[in-house]
């Protein structure tokens, strides 16, 4: 049985430990090698950690009375103000080069005599911290953060000993996520490899397969639309209704959104067949990425997408869909702006797709969804121990302890 430690909370406000709270500098970056401070952005963290190689460097400042005003240390929490990562935070563990931050950013220096900055950063996870951000978010026509909002927060401070205990377990916690994570991303790198291993790079077209018009290996290709807004009664239904926001797994099985038979009448979406593969055509996320996915039942979609219903005799949707993972890169190196990233789909129809033996894709296919299961069940498992973990960071921060 787990013992129970009540932990001695002390709520004190981050103004009141921290050291700093501080805007970003103003400039603009460059990639040339001349300058002396790198200048950290938003975007150049990813997954909590930085890619020094990446971060640009801070243009025409060179300048150490100014640039030590602004100068990253390690230790210190930066915030994203404004956007889609408004009050997410970031644990700079190690700063690799003389760094400056951006301005849309806000630096944190704790005092470390007060409060460890990793329990501080771990507490800035918690949903006691984002329901203070959402309560306080300021800005009409794009929500922000300033260092006002921040300095005003209420932190829940412990006894030095007691925050090396929460760091203690909650990094346990966070590492069993990790190997899971790491898991899915090894079966899905098998997968990769597996396809390139049967079929060559289909950029090269290596193995010399004859080659059709992805129009041409298509029963039928179908776009989306939306029901009007203005008929909430269309949204009250139970068919999915796919968009871009869905297409994170490569087996789309549901959508955030659902419709109903009236709002397919009265619109220019349409019923897409189980086993089509979707695709994105239009989205921000196309600088980046070519979302594309197996439908395994049958949905509708916004008029962001697209539906390739494939002649099964000659291809599958396994297959084009490890073909255009592969393809993508030439793909997006073709995105032209307009009022919003998209692609030219009358160029994607006419891509010429080499096309293997059926029964080599078929075997493929066996192998894809093998190893899909697999990640399926490693999947289940992360949910169960996210769950877990936030269940545990909302007792830590509660002032409960659990230790073995």
């Amino acid at each position: 049985m787990k013992e129970i430690v009540q932990n001695r909370f002390q709520n004190l406000k981050l103004k009141d430990i921290a050291k700093s709270i501080q805007y970003g500098y103003t400039t603009s970056a460059s990639y040339e090698k001349d300058a002396t401070y790198k200048f950290l952005r938003i975007t150049d963290i990813q997954d909590q950690k930085v890619n020094w190689d990446d971060v640009p460097f801070a243009e025409g400042l060179n300048d150490e009375k100014i640039a030590s005003k602004f100068l990253i240390e390690s230790g210190d929490i930066v915030f994203a103000r404004t956007g889609a990562t408004t009050g997410k935070s970031f644990l700079i563990s190690e700063c690799k080069f003389p760094t400056v931050f951006a301005s849309y950013l806000i630096r944190v220096r704790p005092d470390e005599s007060i409060i460890n900055p990793k329990y501080l950063y771990l507490f800035f996870q918690s949903p006691n911290y984002w329901m203070q951000v959402e309560k306080n978010k300021r800005g009409a026509a794009q929500a922000g953060i300033n260092a006002s909002v921040l300095g005003q927060l209420d932190i829940p401070v412990l006894p030095i000993e007691e925050q090396l205990k929460v760091i203690e377990v909650l990094d346990k916690a966070q590492k069993l996520l990790n190997k899971r994570k790491l898991q899915v991303k090894a079966l899905s790198s098998l997968v990769q490899s597996i396809f390139l291993k049967m079929f060559g790079d289909p950029l090269v077209n290596n193995c010399g397969y004859k080659t059709h018009l992805l129009k041409d290996i298509c029963d039928d290709i179908k776009g989306g639309g939306t029901p009007s807004k203005s008929k909430p009664e269309y949204y009250d239904g139970d068919i999915p209704w796919v968009t871009p926001k869905d297409m994170k797994t490569l087996l789309i099985k549901d959508s955030i959104d659902h419709i109903n038979e009236e709002a397919i009448n009265n619109s220019s979406t349409k019923l897409i067949p189980p086993n089509s593969l979707l695709m994105v055509i239009r989205s921000g996320i196309l600088k980046k990425n070519l979302p594309v996915a197996i439908n395994k039942r049958e949905v509708t979609l916004n008029q962001d997408m697209k539906a390739f219903v494939l002649n099964k005799e000659i291809i599958t949707p396994e297959y084009l869909l490890l073909f255009f993972r592969n393809y993508q890169r030439k793909l997006l190196s073709q995105v032209r702006s307009v009022t919003a990233d998209n692609l030219d789909f009358n160029q994607i129809k006419n891509i010429q797709v080499p096309i293997p033996p059926i029964e080599k894709q078929n075997e493929f296919s066996n192998r894809f969804n093998q190893i899909n299961n697999l990640i399926k069940g490693i999947q289940k498992q992360i949910l169960i121990q996210e769950d877990f973990y936030n269940s545990l960071m909302q007792r830590v921060f509660k002032g409960e302890l659990f230790n073995d």
